[in-house]
């Protein structure tokens, strides 16, 4: 028989928001070209480093406009051509303000030499600016996690019975993760091409109103090492951030305990190495294979 012990689990998960996004306004005023740098009224904690979040120019009835984005140059566009809506990784200062990046690591430093470049738009208008991040990162520094599912039953029995019958009913999950707390994300040492999110990430997302604390998780059980086909076993849900604590003693490390609940289903996975990390979901149906050992995405048909 064999025996797991419980320290090859650990956590992915992918950022998300509200569908419907946030409505601000694009202001000639509002950009910095020199400091490649804009701020449209973003508020505290609507979004974070690290987010990639998708811009859509709107016109007067607020539907999307058949004119461009003007506050980045064209070569700062996913194929280098301007576009009515594109997305890019941000960087968000204390001002709330915002530099755009093509790639998260990038987003995360924050170096201002590494910023796409803006332009100042001509006139005022308009955007829907919302959540579109589609990739998993680790969840560093993770002590330990649980994940408990649980099933109603509703009672059915009927007058005149004298045992108790009953029937199965709805699904709900629910869990807490324990991590050293730390705000500084550092590369993945893991093996994996994603990157690692802490736990300061969970304390700032309790706190988005109106993008709502939602998160898409994975919760490994076990896992073969990457360069392996051996089968891993995880769980998958949408989860909700309900509660996040920190300890705090002189002298001790400090700790996050992250509470949350499930949201739709929750899946009980057991698959192949290479059918989970080489093969990721985008936001058209289709899928992006990898193409080599370095990385690269190619585009298949949705």
């Amino acid at each position: 028989m064999a025996v797991y012990l419980g320290d090859s689990g650990f956590v992915e998960f992918s950022r998300t928001g509200a569908e419907k996004g946030i409505i601000v306004d694009v202001d000639p005023a509002d950009v910095s070209t020199s400091a490649r740098r804009l701020n449209f009224g973003f508020k505290n904690n609507q979004f974070m480093t690290g987010d990639r979040v998708q811009f859509v120019r709107l016109d007067s009835t607020g539907l999307t406009s058949t004119s461009n984005l003007d506050f980045a140059v064209a070569a700062s566009f996913p194929g280098s051509a301007a576009s009515p809506q594109a997305a890019w990784y941000v960087n968000v200062d204390e001002q709330n303000g915002m530099r755009l990046y093509n790639s998260s690591p990038e987003a995360i430093d924050g170096n201002a030499s590494d910023a796409l470049e803006l332009a100042v738009p001509a006139s005022q208008y308009k955007v829907r600016a919302s959540i579109k991040n589609n990739l998993y990162s680790c969840f560093g520094q993770l002590q330990s996690y649980e994940l408990n599912t649980d099933r109603e039953v509703v009672d059915a029995t009927v007058l005149g019975e004298y045992t108790r019958n009953q029937i199965s009913s709805l699904i709900s999950g629910s869990g807490s993760m324990t991590a050293f707390w730390d705000y500084k994300p550092t590369e993945n040492t893991t093996g994996t091409d994603s990157q690692v999110d802490i736990s300061n990430y969970y304390h700032q997302l309790i706190l988005r109103q109106q993008q709502g604390s939602e998160f898409n998780g994975r919760f490994f059980v076990t896992r073969p090492p990457v360069d392996s086909t051996a089968k891993m076993v995880y769980y998958e849900a949408k989860c909700v951030v309900t509660g996040v604590a920190i300890s705090f003693a002189p002298g001790d490390v400090l700790q996050s305990r992250i509470e949350f609940i499930t949201t739709g289903r929750i899946e009980l996975r057991v698959r192949k190495a290479d059918a989970l990390f080489n093969r990721l979901i985008n936001q058209t149906s289709g899928a992006y294979n990898l193409q080599n050992s370095t990385g690269r995405l190619g585009l298949t048909n949705p």
